[in-house]
C-alpha cells in the first residue's frame, strides 16, 4: 500500500522531530533507538502532528531518554 502525501508529511515532520531532540545535549545517544520506538508505538500511521504533539515528544524525551547525571562525591 502507497504513503499518501499527508503520511509523508507526517513521517517527514516526526524525522525531523525526532532528529531535533536526538541533537540535543541533554539527550542520551544511546536512547535513540528506544526514543524511536516510542514515537511510532505512539503515533501509529499519520496521526503525528508536530504543532501538536513536539511538546509532548520533548517532554517524554526529557524523562525518559535524557542522558543520567552523575553523582558528584558518591
Amino acid at each position: 500500500m502507497a504513503h499518501t502525501n499527508s503520511e509523508d508529511d507526517d513521517l517527514s515532520s516526526m524525522e525531523a522531530v525526532f532528529e531535533d531532540i536526538a541533537a540535543r545535549p541533554w539527550f542520551d545517544p544511546e536512547a535513540r533507538y528506544a526514543f524511536s520506538v516510542y514515537i511510532f508505538e505512539a503515533f501509529p500511521g499519520a496521526s503525528f502532528n508536530a504543532a501538536l504533539h513536539r511538546e509532548l515528544v520533548e517532554s517524554v524525551a526529557r524523562t525518559k531518554y535524557a542522558k543520567k547525571l552523575e553523582r558528584r562525591g558518591r
